[in-house]
């Protein structure tokens, strides 16, 4: 992905970091209440890395069961997974695409993870409380879907405009993400990109399962020599 190191997990991290409980709106659809809910969503991922315990190396898979949990909540990983496979989900099976959509979910997991502790955290959860987020209204689109950007800083003074695309799931009164951006560059479209010449399910597969063992060799490297590769 041609997407700088610590942007990837700034997108998601942003979306889940923010401070407030989520306030009582009153229909589905509301921008308000896109945005409590992504508050209300921050207060859970704020109590994981505040933990010191979760923190802890010998607990990383716990945090990363913890952490998996949450984000299910709010993004909807099956939509993500198929529009990251665009044409090429011809070669998947319905089952196949649901494969691939909760290894795409695990890779998010563990980036995110790896990016927060490597550029925000390293093993001190103090440093959670000098993130500065800004959230920006949202706005509601003609197909019913809402954008809303949020400006991320983190303690090191780095700077990352993010944006977000939520729907409002039908009958529901829950705004799940669907697609997300870093200074204007979808995350969806990068990876759609690197997917589509590949052309095989056995190479699309291969290829995010080698991510995913990359990013678990990562976070279990000594913090000084952990390394990321930021795809």
């Amino acid at each position: 992905m041609m997407v700088k190191r610590i942007a990837w997990g700034v997108a998601v991290a942003a979306i889940v970091w923010a401070s407030g409980p989520a306030a009582a709106a009153a229909e589905a659809g509301d921008p308000a209440l896109a945005k409590a809910q992504v508050q209300e969503t921050s207060q859970k991922i704020l109590a994981l890395f505040k933990n010191p315990e979760l923190i802890k190396r010998e607990n990383r898979d716990q945090m990363i069961s913890e952490l998996q949990a949450v984000l299910d909540e709010r993004f909807d990983w099956p939509t993500i997974g198929r529009w990251v496979l665009a044409t090429n989900r011809s070669l998947f099976d319905e089952a196949q695409t649901a494969e691939f959509a909760t290894l795409f979910a695990d890779y998010a997991v563990l980036y995110y993870l790896t990016q927060v502790k490597q550029n925000v955290t390293g093993d001190d959860p103090s440093k959670v409380d000098q993130i500065r987020i800004e959230y920006r209204d949202g706005k509601l689109r003609d197909d019913g879907s809402l954008t809303m950007d949020v400006q991320f800083t983190s303690p090191k003074g780095t700077q990352v405009l993010t944006g977000y695309t939520l729907v409002c799931e039908k009958g529901t009164a829950v705004w799940r993400v669907r697609n997300f951006s870093v200074e204007g560059v979808s995350i969806v479209r990068n990876w759609r990109t690197e997917l589509a010449p590949l052309r095989s399910r056995e190479k699309i597969m291969d290829l995010l399962k080698g991510k995913v063992a990359e990013l678990r060799a990562t976070l279990a490297a000594p913090a000084a020599t952990a390394q990321g590769d930021g795809k």
